[in-house]
């Protein structure tokens, strides 16, 4: 049965000059005023999340919502292109929490994610993004547009492999992991990641990173 959550997403308020520090927004942003840009955007996210958990796998999706597509368009267009860049970071913090709230949701089912797969937007047949979407009933919410993208923006499409392991469980997205020799783990270098016998362009890092 596909569940679907409307979570509210908090950032950690004690962290603002980290995250300065993480998207290089030190010299140029206080803290101050990253708090004002996320309080003008949290009247604009409609956080939502889907997912259907089948045997050894869970099928996701999940969005901040139209409204701040809409809210980065009009910063853009007004030239405003630094609290057009802020809200992009702080947009991809705000996704990396639903991430987050998933798990939250399976561990009370006694399941961990061990891996995340990132369907290639250009491919089509089972298992494919837009298969995903059709099978946790959130095609209307979320489309994929002929281009491969998906709207609105700030969403992300995946496959969670799950284990009852709760050793295997991946603690974090492999940006911010210290396990360097892990399986699983994604290249970061080029937005790439490994694979057998492949190198292919992470779409799900993509979304996180912003690029």
């Amino acid at each position: 049965m596909v569940q679907n959550l409307k979570p509210v997403v908090e950032l950690n308020s004690e962290d603002w000059t980290e995250l300065l520090k993480k998207y290089k927004l030190q010299t140029v942003m206080s803290s101050v005023h990253v708090q004002m840009v996320w309080y003008r955007m949290q009247r604009a996210l409609e956080p939502e999340i889907w997912y259907e958990v089948h045997g050894k796998e869970v099928l996701a999706a999940a969005t901040l919502g139209e409204g701040i597509d809409q809210l980065l368009e009009k910063w853009s267009d007004k030239g405003q292109i630094l609290d057009s860049y802020a809200a992009d970071c702080l947009a991809m913090e705000a996704l990396q929490c639903l991430y987050g709230l998933l798990e939250n949701e399976l561990v009370k089912k006694d399941v961990y994610i061990e891996k995340y797969q990132f369907p290639d937007p250009d491919e089509g047949g089972d298992g494919s993004m837009a298969d995903i979407l059709k099978q946790i009933q959130c095609s209307e919410a979320i489309q994929l547009t002929r281009d491969g993208v998906l709207r609105p923006m700030k969403s992300v499409v995946f496959i969670g492999i799950l284990t009852t392991d709760k050793d295997k469980r991946c603690s974090t997205i492999c940006r911010d992991c210290g396990r360097e020799d892990c399986p699983n783990r994604y290249s970061l270098h080029m937005g790439n990641y490994r694979e057998p016998g492949v190198l292919r362009y992470s779409y799900g890092y993509q979304r996180i990173f912003g690029k």
